[in-house]
């Protein structure tokens, strides 16, 4: 069954097997979790390295409504993520700010289960900021993760990031 596949391909994707996710998922129909394998697939696409398919894939599954958390919130990092490689920061800035409105901005917030890590969310926010505007403007965003994220595998990347830019970290 497709939620078989998906169950399968998620389990690749988590070992770092991309390819073989893809393989698994195979062709995808118009079933009820057909947006889940889109998802999937995206993110399969997109630790491939082939962001345009990723960008194609996610947007279908984000489109539709049948997609749920905790899978959308990780479709609309991959898809922002995605965007990034395609060379639109723009466009993934506004999606992830959308991210964090909500429960992922409280400060010290936990991933839930199977969910999006809101220190991640971040860095892909400063990412996409410095890449627009600069080391500077990422700057309150990499003070964030460290502080209001410190226990994302993100917040060392984030002080790494204004030490970088000549800014003391305690």
């Amino acid at each position: 069954s497709l939620g078989e596949r998906i169950a399968i391909a998620r389990c690749h994707l988590a070992s770092g097997d991309a390819a073989s996710a893809l393989d698994t998922l195979g062709t995808l129909g118009s079933a009820p979790l057909t947006a889940h394998a889109q998802a999937v697939e995206g993110a399969a696409w997109l630790e491939l390295g082939q962001p345009i398919e990723a960008v194609q894939s996610l947007q279908k599954a984000i489109d539709d409504p049948r997609l749920r958390n905790p899978l959308r919130e990780q479709a609309q990092l991959w898809l922002s993520r995605a965007l990034i490689g395609i060379d639109d920061p723009g466009g993934a800035e506004t999606r992830l700010k959308k991210l964090l409105n909500g429960s992922l901005a409280s400060a010290g917030r936990l991933p839930s289960p199977g969910g999006v890590d809101p220190g991640e969310v971040r860095w892909w926010l400063a990412e996409a900021v410095r890449r627009v505007d600069g080391e500077d403007a990422a700057r309150p965003i990499w003070q964030a993760i460290w502080s209001r994220n410190p226990t994302s595998a993100y917040s060392p990347r984030a002080a790494e990031s204004l030490k970088g830019i000549g800014l003391p970290v305690p």
